[in-house]
């Protein structure tokens, strides 16, 4: 017996790779990028489908790649979500932001952006990203944006075992550079990402309470987070609570969906299958009627016992096979 559960009418937000061109070369990078898709989308019909996704009310767009600042007609579309009420935030490595660029970022209406910096010093990042002085110049475009006052200025490493000692390191690194926030992402093997071990589930742990600890430490000063696939938050809104939160599990084809730079939908960044083409058909009958979403919404097996099964639609499935994603499982399912 299978079951749908909750799902939005339209996405949260939308991840949007809109560009594969990219001036480093991350040993992690979840989709390949270096040079830009042959086919990759025109202005006109990115805002083709930016108009899709305003009129069924999506949130707010955020834009990767690739690297966003080297698609000439970026900062043209970034105003555009602007004029259309779409919220945008965007993650970038930061080599192309000075003062200037900084400046035409606050104009364009852009809320809110990351800067990916991997290490806490210029070696283990400039080894991770492959291009010798990147981190001088992630830290120079923090700078910048705080000098213009963009709202909303992050840090998001990404987490595998060549830097996973040097995470409380990088979260005081935030704190010392007075962003906003700073997420930490788990390495997933897709694109380059195949090729890195991932750390092991002793290295996990330390992790989780590295993070944990350095939530507390910097409490009220500087927004600490991680993807699920670190933090495992779902237990703590779950375990032990009197109320059910609205939604937990994966958000993809739920709340989220991520749009390749050819206009391809898929059900995350990481997640890379193909259930809908923007080229081919609009995006409320892929978001209603695309087989691997109804997948992703649809609970079986052991799941069907669970206490949160009609709001949970499971683990992330690149993980679901994971010990650690077991041991969660064990909390959930009613003895």
């Amino acid at each position: 017996m299978n079951k749908l559960v909750t799902y939005l009418r339209a996405p949260l937000f939308v991840w949007w790779d809109i560009t594969y061109q990219c001036n480093l070369h991350c040993k992690h990078c979840y989709s390949d990028s270096g040079s830009p898709a042959e086919n990759e989308l025109t202005t006109s019909e990115v805002k083709g489908i930016l108009n899709q996704l305003a009129e069924m009310k999506v949130f707010y767009i955020y834009f990767l790649g690739g690297e966003p600042f080297l698609r000439r007609d970026f900062l043209e579309i970034a105003k555009y979500c602007q004029e259309i009420n779409l919220s945008v935030m965007v993650n970038t490595n930061g080599w192309f932001i000075d003062y200037e660029m900084a400046r035409k970022i606050k104009e364009a209406g852009i809320h809110h952006i990351r800067v990916s910096i991997d290490g806490a010093t210029p070696e283990t990042h400039d080894r991770i990203r492959e291009v010798k002085g990147s981190f001088q110049k992630a830290l120079q475009a923090l700078e910048v944006l705080k000098q213009v006052e963009i709202p909303v200025i992050g840090i998001s490493p990404t987490i595998m075992k060549e830097n996973f000692s040097e995470a409380s390191s990088i979260i005081d690194l935030a704190f010392q550079y007075k962003v906003s926030e700073i997420q930490l992402v788990q390495l997933c093997s897709t694109g380059r990402g195949r090729r890195i071990e991932s750390i092991s589930l002793n290295q996990l742990k330390q992790l989780q309470l590295a993070v944990a600890k350095k939530k507390d430490e910097y409490f009220g000063k500087l927004q600490v987070s991680a993807t699920p696939g670190i933090l495992k938050e779902c237990l703590s809104c779950t375990i032990g609570q009197g109320n059910k939160p609205a939604m937990i599990g994966c958000l993809a084809g739920r709340g989220a969906v991520n749009i390749s730079p050819e206009g391809l939908v898929m059900p995350c960044l990481l997640d890379r299958k193909l259930i809908g083409d923007f080229r081919r058909e609009s995006f409320s009958k892929i978001w209603e009627d695309a087989p691997e979403i109804i997948k992703r919404r649809t609970v079986n097996g052991v799941c069907l016992d669970c206490q949160y099964q009609d709001i949970c639609s499971r683990e992330c499935p690149l993980e679901i096979t994971s010990e650690t994603i077991k041991k969660i499982r064990e909390h959930y399912v009613k003895k």
